[in-house]
């Protein structure tokens, strides 16, 4: 599933900058800085070099992340806090 980077700004109360001359956005979420680059699986996470199974893309003049990069490397606490979504142990 992918997330418009424009909801991670107005949902989930991170930062994002995005170079249009490259192809690349950060995000600031959290204490955390993830570099997404249109086309490409590697990311970056806290400078450190991660590849993903898919590819963020360009859309109607948005671009868009898989909502697992969020999930994965630690920002599904602002999701929980933005949107007052809770995990319930069974």
């Amino acid at each position: 599933m992918l997330i418009p980077l424009k909801a991670v700004e107005d949902l989930l109360g991170g930062k994002v900058t995005y170079n249009a001359m490259n192809k690349t956005a950060t995000i600031d979420l959290l204490g955390r800085s993830i570099e997404v680059t249109i086309g490409s699986r590697d990311i970056l996470i806290n400078s450190e070099s991660v590849t993903m199974d898919t590819v963020p893309v360009i859309k109607e003049n948005a671009m868009f992340l898989p909502i697992s990069v969020l999930v994965k490397y630690g920002c599904q606490d602002a999701m929980g806090l933005r949107t007052g979504l809770t995990e319930v142990g069974t």
